[in-house]
């Protein structure tokens, strides 16, 4: 019985030793594979700090990095000291800044977060308090050429969901635009024009408000305690810190400024209303089904039948009963049929 132990131990071994050491599927080799994945998020999410406070005129450095990485400053300061020997990053007198090199692997990282947050809006159903946090998992694993064809699936988009630029292929990046909305002097009216999306809580009480790129906003009031704006003809209230995470692009004066912001949501049943515009928070694929469906400027539509829930409601469009749920119809603009057009 002995050797046929010693044959069945020595089995055993055999087999984790295999699993334990095998090349690329062993254990060892994963989690080497880990160490380095992690080691690399860790100097992407580095570089695209260091070019965000570039690219808003804000000092950067080893304990900003820290904080916006959530690691200690040693484990910061060996990470500053790899991104130099590495030709990424010169320390100076003023303080930290990017190589050409650097910032050209910063933007390669930050043109995967945007073009897949602007998937993620566009073409699925993630809610926008995601859209960051997935883009963040993504931004490190997929190569130049599969940005590319990510990119030209979508449309090759210049903007992401939240109003930021997306670099080209190339490595350009416009200009800063907007102001924050905070500098917007009361009855001046403006759009929204990007939402930082970061830190998560303040960008949760902005979401939480309906608001959103591209909408039409005015200020009404603002005080040290509190800003009052009106969005898209809805009433807003932010604190100013909150609100500074807002930017906006005042209107020219060629812009006219819209003054209607009924919905359909509005429309009794019997009523109707002709289309003046669909929101831009309506995107991808529920944008070109209501497209699909005929709901263009100039099309009057009728609400014609509410269910027992009162919601989704039948509406007449262009001779076809169409079923939409709330959600969907206070993303159209219109204008009532008892108006004058």
């Amino acid at each position: 019985m002995e050797p046929v132990i010693a044959l069945i131990i020595g089995i055993v071994l055999i087999i984790l030793f295999s699993l334990f050491f095998w090349p690329r599927k062993g254990i060892l080799a994963k989690w080497q594979r880990s160490v380095l994945s992690s080691q690399r998020a860790r100097v992407e999410d580095a570089l695209k700090h260091l070019y965000d406070s570039e690219y808003n005129n804000v000092s950067s450095s080893i304990n900003s990095i820290a904080g916006n990485l959530s690691i200690t400053a040693n484990k910061s300061a060996k990470l500053v000291s790899s991104l130099e020997s590495m030709g990424l990053l010169n320390s100076t007198d003023k303080g930290l800044e990017l190589t050409s090199e650097g910032r050209s692997y910063a933007l390669r990282v930050i043109r995967v977060h945007r073009l897949w947050e602007r998937f993620l809006a566009d073409e699925t159903g993630v809610d926008a308090i995601d859209w960051h946090n997935e883009a963040e998992l993504i931004e490190h694993r997929l190569s130049p050429d599969e940005a590319d064809q990510l990119a030209a699936r979508i449309g090759n988009p210049i903007i992401d969901p939240h109003g930021d630029p997306i670099p080209t292929s190339m490595g350009s990046m416009p200009e800063k635009r907007g102001i924050p909305i905070t500098s917007l002097k009361e009855g001046k009216f403006a759009k929204i024009f990007h939402i930082e999306d970061e830190p998560e809580e303040i960008y949760q009480q902005i979401i939480a408000l309906g608001l959103y790129p591209g909408m039409q906003v005015r200020i009404i009031d603002s005080s040290k305690d509190r800003i009052r704006f009106e969005a898209d003809g809805e009433l807003c209230i932010l604190a100013p810190l909150f609100a500074k995470n807002i930017s906006v692009v005042q209107f020219k004066k060629e812009e006219k400024v819209q003054e209607s912001f009924k919905t359909l949501a509005s429309l009794k049943i019997g009523e109707s209303g002709k289309v003046i515009g669909i929101s831009s928070a309506c995107r991808g694929q529920q944008r070109r089904r209501l497209l699909d469906f005929g709901v263009i400027p100039g099309t009057v539509i009728r609400a014609d039948l509410i269910s027992v829930g009162e919601d989704p409601v039948a509406y007449n469009i262009r001779g076809a009963s169409i079923a939409l749920r709330k959600k969907q119809s206070e993303l159209i603009f219109i204008q009532p049929e008892s108006e004058k057009y």
